[in-house]
């Protein structure tokens, strides 16, 4: 039981990190479409959809220059 549970918790765990990277990127996206106000509405909606991928698919890249400090933003500990 305890080896699902840790199961469960990594899962939920990928998930909730991959949901912050993907709201850096909207807070990315809605920061540059106020700074770029006469960008052609294709380029907006590029960013947009770009995110919207970003969303539904479950892939993520490491890089060194990555705005988000680190794929793993919450860790917990084991209890004893």
């Amino acid at each position: 039981m305890g080896g699902f549970m840790n199961s469960l918790t990594e899962v939920f765990l990928k998930v909730l990190d991959m949901s912050v990277a993907a709201t850096w990127m909207m807070l990315a996206v809605a920061l540059l479409r106020a700074l770029l106000k006469k960008a052609p509405r294709s380029l907006i909606c590029l960013m947009w959809a770009l995110t919207a991928v970003r969303l539904l698919c479950p892939l993520s890249f490491r890089s060194i220059f990555s705005l988000v400090p680190s794929l793993s933003l919450i860790h917990i500990s084991e209890p004893t």
